[in-house]
């Protein structure tokens, strides 16, 4: 059998116990376990966290998964005329503070599990965002598309996008009239 690194993402492993009277190790009310071999289980703000994003005790984030070595880039234009993205990493934007505190795949580090964060300290101001992923480089056309995950006060938006982006292109993710 010879299977593509591409689909090693979708293996899954399930588990049951062996003996009928061995206790639970779960909460739920049966004895099976899954996980994912290709971390499909992690949540995005899981691999925020790990990449060193803030995703707790913020106002708002903007976070942006994908699963190749492409090198996207997570554009956020606010009211205030501010344009958050790779340039501005780490440097604070606008009266609420936000700041693109991870960039991955940029340059010369390339991971199959990247992230990119936006993230507000204190509550934005309302009025018009836009939120946008460029395509920056693209190396892979395997495991193409992205998730984008908006956290507010609001709950949280997810938005998938499931086509491969070309390269230098522009997808427009969300256009967000108010924050509150």
């Amino acid at each position: 059998l010879h299977l593509d690194n591409g689909l090693l993402g979708n293996f899954v492993s399930l588990t049951a116990p062996a003996h009928e009277d061995s206790k639970s190790l779960f909460r739920w009310d049966n004895d099976f376990a899954w996980s994912y071999d290709g971390n499909v289980t992690d949540s995005i703000k899981d691999k925020v966290k790990r990449a060193g994003g803030q995703v707790e005790n913020v106002a708002m984030r903007v976070s942006l998964a994908w699963s190749n070595f492409d090198d996207l880039d997570l554009h956020v234009l606010t009211p205030d005329g501010d344009h958050i993205y790779f340039a501005q990493k780490g440097g604070r934007s606008g009266r609420a503070g936000a700041v693109l505190d991870v960039d991955m795949n940029a340059g010369g580090g390339h991971t199959r599990e990247p992230v990119e964060n936006v993230r507000w300290a204190r509550q934005p101001q309302d009025g018009h965002y836009r939120v946008v992923v460029h395509n920056y480089a693209r190396r892979e056309s395997v495991d193409v598309g992205f998730v984008v995950e908006i956290e507010s006060g609001h709950g949280l938006e997810t938005f998938r996008f499931e086509k491969a982006l070309g390269n230098h292109m522009e997808q427009l993710v969300a256009d967000i009239m108010g924050t509150r």
